[in-house]
C-alpha cells in the first residue's frame, strides 16, 4: 500500500508547478521570498577528493556539491537547508543531459547553492542509498529512472522527487529551476508540514509487510513459463515492449526450463537470443551487448555498456548452448567474454564496470556507421557487402542518416543462402570486421567507468568459469583465478570489507549483492577449479553473509549489513531486476555450498530464504526466476558429480556437464590439494585400481558406484 498523504502531497505539487508552467509570462504560482544568503558558486567542489569517475565529472560543476556522509548532513541540519539528492551513474546519458543544462549553468547553480545543501551519488557505489530513494520516489506515483533527483530532509527524510527534470518548461514537465524555486518557497513557508510528510513517508518505507513462510509451490517453474508466455513477443523475442531490456534472469530459468522438456520455454529462449544476437543492441565489432533497445525489435540500443549485463548474458548463452545445442549461442558468448577480458580488464585483475553511451558530446557516435564510411575503410566491394548484411543504408536507421549494424539472420543462414560454405563466410565477415573494429578504435572513445565493483566480478568470475567449463579455455581460467586473487586482496579483506575499488582506494562497505554474487562466482570456479582457498573462500563469504545480512528471526537476506551504515530503511527483495536478486543468489550459493560441505546451517538458511518467498512466488512465478533457480538445489533430485583423475577424464567431464542443473567437480589432479577436511563429499572419490578416471554421481550424500563409461553416467542422471 503506498503512503496516500505523501503522494496526495507530491501530485498537488506536481500539479502547482505543472499549473505555472501553462501561463506563458510571469512568475510562479507561488513566488519564492528573497533566497538567504548562502556559498558562492565554486570551480571545483568536494567532489574533486573523491575516486568514483562519476562524481568527478560533476567535480567542476558550479553546484557545491558533497558527496554521501555525516558532513553534509550535518551541513543539512546546522544551516536547517533542505536537501538536494542526485543519484545516477558515469554511463548514463540523461545525466549527461541534465549536467549540461542545469548542473553546470551559473545561475542555476546559484540557486542550488544558497536554498539546498546538494549531495551527489554514484549509483553503483551505493546501490543500497539508491535504493531507498528510488523506493520514495516510486512511492509518491512517480516513475523510477535515473538520473534520480530526491529532496529531503536534514534527517535524510524525502518530501519530493522525480528524475530528469528539463532546464526549461516543457508540456508536461515544470522546468528544473521552477521546482527549486517552489520547493525552496515551500520549505520557508510550509517546512514543518514538509517534515510531516517525510516523517509519514520514512514510516512507510520501513514497514515491512511478509508473508509468512509456507511450502514451496509446486510446479512453480512451469508456471513462470507461463507467465513470461503471457509477456512475451512471438515476433521479435525477449518481453514486452518499447524499450526491451535483455532480462537474463528470465532467460536463465527458460534454460533450466528448456532442459526440462518444456518447448515453449525452449522457443521463447531461442528465439530471445538469436534476435538479440543479431540485432544492434548486440556491438558486432567488439562484442558484448549494449544496455537495452529503445525500440521493440532490438535495433537501436541505449549504447552504454555494463560489465554486469554482458557477464550474465554471456553466462545465458554459455547454458543455453548447453541446453540447444546451438552453436551460435556459444560463439555470442565467447565473443562477449573476448571483449570483456580485452575492453574490460583491469591491470590488477578485476574488471572495470561500463562505458559510456556518448562520446564527442553525442549518444552512439563512436558505435554507427555510414555506407560512405564502410567503403572507406574495406573498399567498394567489402564495404557494400558489410552495408547489405548488417543494414548499412543511405537513409541510416539511427541519427544524422547513420546506422546501428545489425543482421538479418545469422551468417550460417545468409551463407547458404549465397550457396558459399558457412564456415569460410564467417571468417571472411571475421576479417573485415576486425578491420572495422581498429578504424573505430581510431574515433574519440566513450569514458569507461574503470572502478572495480565486487559483486559485478563475481558475476564475472562465474561466467568465465563457465566458460571455461564449456570451452576449457585457459585463458578463461586464467582470469576467473585472477579476478577472484584481487578481490580477496583489495576488497575482501580485513575486518571491514569493501565493494569498490579505484585509484588504488577501497571504500564503501560490502553489501549482500556483493557477498552473494562473489559466493556465486567461487563456487562456479570451484566447480572447474577445485582448490582449498577457492573453497575456503567461499566458505568465509558464506559465514559473513549469515552474520551480517541474515534475517535469523523470520528467514531472507537484508540488502545491507547489521553492522553497516543505518538509512532510513532496510529492505529485503526476492525479486529479480536487472540483476538477480541477491536474496536469491544467495540462498542458491548456500545450498550448492552444503552439497559440497555437508554444513547443515547452509541448507537450512537457504530452506528459510525460500520458505519466506513462497507465497510470493506462487503469486507471481515469472519475477523470481533466481529464486526458482536456487530452489533446484535444495530440491531432491540435485544432483552433484565428482569426476576424478585419471585417463578418460575429459570423456567424462564432457558427460557430466551437459546440463547446467548440476555440481560437476572435477577434482585435480594434485596431490597437495587435500579437501575432504573441508568436503566429506570428496572423501574417497579416486581413480580406478587401474588409473583411470571414475565419476560419482551423488544426490545428497547418496552416491551411486562410480562410472568410469561416458554412457553409463548419462543413463545415471536420467534416472
Amino acid at each position: 500500500m503506498l503512503c496516500s498523504r505523501t503522494r496526495l502531497r507530491a501530485a498537488l505539487l506536481g500539479a502547482a508547478l505543472l499549473g505555472a508552467c501553462e501561463a506563458p509570462e510571469g512568475p510562479p504560482s507561488a513566488p519564492a521570498p528573497p533566497a538567504p544568503p548562502g556559498p558562492a558558486p565554486v570551480k571545483t567542489n568536494r567532489l574533486a577528493a573523491e575516486t568514483s569517475p562519476y562524481l568527478l565529472q560533476h567535480a567542476q560543476n558550479p553546484v557545491d556539491w558533497h558527496p554521501w556522509g555525516p558532513a553534509a548532513f550535518s551541513l543539512a541540519r546546522e544551516t536547517q537547508r533542505p536537501i538536494f539528492l542526485s543519484i545516477g551513474y558515469s554511463a548514463c546519458h540523461w545525466c549527461h543531459v541534465m549536467e549540461r543544462e542545469s548542473f553546470e549553468d551559473e545561475e542555476t547553480a546559484r540557486v542550488l547553492n544558497e536554498s539546498f545543501v546538494c549531495i551527489k551519488v554514484d549509483r553503483e557505489e551505493r546501490p543500497d542509498v539508491d535504493d531507498v530513494y528510488m523506493r520514495a520516489v516510486m512511492s509518491m506515483g512517480k516513475h523510477g529512472g535515473w538520473p534520480l533527483s530526491v529532496w529531503l530532509t536534514p534527517d535524510g527524510e524525502p518530501f519530493y522527487g522525480g528524475t530528469y527534470f528539463p532546464p526549461d518548461e516543457r508540456p508536461g514537465m515544470p522546468s528544473f529551476r521552477r521546482v527549486l524555486l517552489h520547493l525552496a518557497h515551500l520549505w520557508n513557508t510550509q517546512g514543518e508540514e514538509l517534515r510531516e510528510d517525510a516523517r509519514a513517508l520514512a514510516d512507510h518505507l520501513r514497514v515491512r509487510e511478509e508473508a509468512a513462510g509456507g511450502a514451496w509451490p509446486e510446479a512453480a517453474l512451469l508456471r513462470a513459463v507461463d507467465g513470461w508466455q503471457r509477456s512475451f513477443d512471438a515476433q521479435h523475442g525477449g518481453f514486452g515492449g518499447a524499450p526491451k531490456f535483455p532480462q537474463p534472469s528470465a532467460l536463465r530459468a527458460l534454460v533450466r526450463a528448456t532442459e526440462r522438456g518444456s518447448q515453449s520455454a525452449r522457443g521463447m529462449l531461442e528465439l530471445s537470443l538469436q534476435r538479440m544476437a543479431l540485432g544492434g543492441i548486440h556491438d558486432h565489432l567488439a562484442g558484448g551487448f549494449h544496455r537495452y533497445s529503445v525500440d521493440a525489435q532490438w535495433l537501436v540500443p541505449h549504447f552504454e555498456k555494463m560489465l554486469y549485463d554482458n557477464a550474465l548474458l554471456a553466462r545465458t548463452y554459455l547454458e543455453a548452448a548447453r541446453a540447444t545445442s546451438d552453436a551460435e549461442h556459444l560463439r555470442t558468448a565467447r565473443a562477449t567474454l573476448d571483449y570483456l577480458k580485452r575492453e574490460m580488464l583491469d591491470a590488477q585483475g578485476g574488471f572495470h564496470s561500463a562505458t559510456d553511451a556518448d562520446s564527442e558530446g553525442e549518444e552512439g557516435r563512436f558505435f554507427v556507421w555510414t555506407r560512405e564510411a564502410l567503403i572507406a575503410e574495406l573498399g567498394a566491394a567489402d564495404g557494400e557487402l558489410i552495408a547489405e548484411l548488417y543494414g548499412v543504408s543511405p537513409s541510416g536507421n539511427f541519427e544524422h542518416g547513420t546506422s546501428v549494424l545489425h543482421l538479418q539472420r545469422t551468417l550460417d543462414a545468409e551463407a547458404r543462402a549465397r550457396g558459399e560454405d558457412p564456415a569460410a563466410f564467417r571468417a571472411k565477415l571475421s576479417a573485415l570486421r576486425a578491420k572495422l573494429y581498429v578504424a573505430r578504435e581510431r574515433r574519440p572513445a566513450p569514458a569507461k567507468d574503470d572502478k572495480v565493483l565486487a559483486d559485478w566480478n563475481g558475476l564475472a568470475i562465474a561466467a568465465l568459469a563457465a566458460a571455461y567449463r564449456a570451452t576449457a579455455d585457459d585463458a578463461d581460467l586464467r582470469a576467473a583465478r585472477t579476478a577472484s586473487d584481487f578481490l580477496f586482496r583489495e576488497l575482501f579483506t580485513g575486518a571491514r570489507w569493501k565493494r569498490s575499488y579505484r585509484a588504488g582506494k577501497a571504500q564503501h562497505h560490502a553489501l549482500l549483492s556483493d557477498h552473494a554474487y562473489v559466493l556465486d562466482g567461487l563456487l562456479a570456479l570451484f566447480e572447474v577449479d577445485p582448490t582449498r582457498v577457492t573453497l575456503e573462500r567461499a566458505i568465509q563469504v558464506a559465514q559473513r553473509m549469515l552474520e551480517r545480512f541474515e534475517d535469523r528471526e523470520r528467514g531472507g537476506f537484508f540488502a545491507t549489513p547489521s553492522d553497516g551504515e543505518q538509512l532510513i530503511a532496510r529492505f529485503k527483495d526476492d525479486h529479480d531486476g536487472a540483476t538477480p536478486s541477491p536474496t536469491a543468489v544467495a540462498a542458491q550459493g548456500l545450498a550448492q555450498l552444503y552439497q559440497i560441505t555437508g554444513e547443515a546451517h547452509f541448507r537450512e538458511a537457504a530452506e528459510r530464504t525460500l520458505a519466506l518467498s513462497s507465497s510470493s512466488v506462487a503469486e507471481t512465478p515469472e519475477l523470481h526466476g533466481s529464486l526458482l533457480l536456487a530452489a533446484e538445489w535444495l530440491a531432491p533430485s540435485a544432483t552433484t558429480i565428482v569426476v576424478s583423475a585419471g585417463r578418460g577424464r575429459e570423456e567424462l567431464l564432457a558427460a557430466a556437464r551437459e546440463s547446467a542443473r548440476d555440481v560437476t567437480l572435477a577434482l585435480a589432479p594434485l596431490a597437495e590439494e587435500k579437501l575432504s577436511d573441508l568436503a566429506p563429499l570428496l572423501t574417497g572419490k579416486g581413480p580406478a585400481p587401474d588409473g583411470s578416471a571414475r565419476a560419482y554421481l551423488c544426490r545428497g550424500f547418496t552416491c551411486e558406484e562410480p562410472v568410469g563409461d561416458p554412457a553409463r553416467l548419462r543413463e545415471l542422471r536420467a534416472r
